[in-house]
């Protein structure tokens, strides 16, 4: 019996490699045309940006070095001097320290992000000589882009790989670089059939064989690019937060592409604000911030300007009072705003004058009780000395029953919930999904906004509205509560520079 068993197992064995060596070889029959045109490239004498790109991108960990990096990119002088322009530029040189060896910017920004910018700087002033060299430079402005929105996107989400993200965002459509480099014959009907950046699988499929993703993949495959293969979103793996980054970052890319105001970009925006667990404003204004500096990029190396991304018509930053008469403009018609807009101007006014706290705080919580229309709203406040909480000001017949649930549960330690209180997270069920059932618990309703009042690392009060009748919380809602909280926080921010630490 045991001779059979094992028997058994064997040609179990057996049956499921020649199961997987048939998925194999049909994937080989079917990716002939892929082999072909990978070899064609391969056999071609590659652009300076391609070598560059290949021999940069493909070190890893300590192999990357300033040496490293000089050997690569120092035969070629209008390289170096491409680089350095970059790296003395605001967004990577924030400290304007002047940069004039490949040494120096390795010390000054690190090995991983001269990498980058050699990179960057090799694919953004390549220019190949051909009819096709537009689409070339406006598919690289366009990688460019997403790669930034990655990068930034990293950095907001608290991701380790910020560096490499940006360059596995930046080669996450090299196949379509290289199609652009050398169609071999196919070039004009490809530019007559491309939808702009929308996906085009099934056109470059009829057309080639194969799509420009899957030349991408095998590229990045025959060049040994391992570690942007593993950051790659991919069909056939299980998406992670860097790939997930680098997705986004293409989705906000392209909806940019239609404007500001496109639904596109507006549905993108409020994932992302969930993604990055953001409010709305400061999201926004970490992709201004990202929009600026690819543009001013852009321009230094002349791209087309057709190829840059969008800004909006407003100023790219407003400060708290500045976003008054926009409310008021936007919001005319709707009878809240009259109530809103009279709360924040007499806000404004409070911190024109000698902060008062708790007056401020007072003020917030009634202009969102009835600016926002919800039933329960509070701030809670530690106290400085004795380290525990209370309750500062309060609207609705409910609102310090809840509070008290509240400071009861933030006194264990233990609770998840308490855990990301202390994170300081605003949190509002669209964009915290994986902790509004805690919270909807606690406040016995689905509809609430918790606005953590935090300065560095420490949260020194709560602002809390709850809301169980009427309609749901809309984004709206959650933007005037937001700029309510805003006002709250500068108070708290004025009182300390007034007062030292005490409150």
């Amino acid at each position: 019996m045991l001779h059979f068993e094992t028997l058994q197992e064997t040609l179990t064995s057996d049956v499921r490699a020649l199961r997987q060596y048939s998925i194999e070889m049909e994937g080989l029959y079917l990716n002939q045309e892929l082999q072909q045109w990978v070899a064609k490239l391969n056999a071609e004498n590659l652009p300076g940006f391609a070598i560059t790109t290949k021999r940069l991108a493909a070190m890893t960990g300590d192999e990357v070095s300033a040496h490293t990096i000089a050997d690569v990119v120092q035969p070629d002088a209008a390289m170096t001097v491409r680089i350095l322009r970059l790296a003395n530029s605001v967004y990577y040189n924030a400290g304007q320290r002047r940069i004039d060896t490949l040494n120096y910017a390795c010390v000054v920004l690190g090995v991983k992000a001269v990498r980058n910018l050699a990179i960057t700087a090799a694919s953004l002033e390549a220019y190949p000589d051909m009819d096709f060299g537009a689409h070339f430079q406006r598919e690289v402005a366009y990688s460019f882009h997403a790669a930034m929105q990655a990068q930034s996107l990293a950095r907001l989400r608290g991701l380790q790989q910020e560096e490499n993200i940006y360059i596995a965002a930046l080669l996450a459509r090299l196949g379509r670089w290289m199609f652009w480099c050398f169609p071999y014959g196919y070039g004009e009907r490809m530019a007559a059939h491309l939808p702009g950046f929308e996906d085009s699988s099934m056109v470059e499929h009829e057309l080639l064989g194969f799509t420009f993703d899957e030349l991408t993949i095998a590229l990045l495959k025959e060049w040994h690019l391992d570690t942007v293969l593993q950051l790659l979103p991919r069909e056939d793996k299980k998406p992670t937060e860097e790939s997930q980054c680098i997705t986004e970052a293409y989705g906000l890319a392209r909806q940019l592409r239609k404007g500001w105001q496109h639904n596109g970009f507006q549905g993108v925006s409020r994932r992302l604000m969930g993604f990055c667990r953001l409010p709305r404003a400061d999201l926004l204004a970490a992709i201004r911030h990202c929009v600026d500096e690819v543009r001013k990029t852009l321009k230094q190396v002349e791209i087309d300007r057709n190829y840059w991304p969008p800004i909006e018509s407003e100023s790219p930053t407003e400060a708290v009072d500045e976003a008054l008469p926009l409310l008021q403009q936007a919001l005319a018609r709707d009878i809240l705003v009259q109530k809103q807009s009279r709360q924040l101007r007499q806000l404004t006014h409070m911190l024109c004058q000698k902060v008062d706290v708790a007056r401020c705080l007072r003020a917030v919580v009634v202009g969102i009780h009835k600016g926002v229309a919800c039933d329960n709203v509070f701030a809670l406040m530690a106290h400085p000395k004795k380290h525990d909480w209370h309750i500062t000001s309060h609207e609705g017949a409910s609102s310090q029953a809840i509070a008290q649930r509240l400071i009861r549960l933030m006194n264990n330690n233990d609770e998840t919930l308490v855990k990301e209180l202390k994170a300081g997270r605003i949190c509002w069920p669209p964009i915290n999904p994986h902790i509004a059932g805690k919270y909807a618990q606690l406040f016995e309703s689905e509809e609430f906004l918790v606005f953590p009042l935090r300065i560095g690392e420490r949260n020194l009060g709560y602002i809390v509205a709850v809301k169980k009748q009427g309609k749901e919380l809309s984004e709206e809602d959650f933007e005037v509560f937001c700029h309510f909280c805003d006002h709250a926080l500068v108070a708290i921010k004025l009182s300390l520079l007034e007062h030292g630490t005490h409150l």
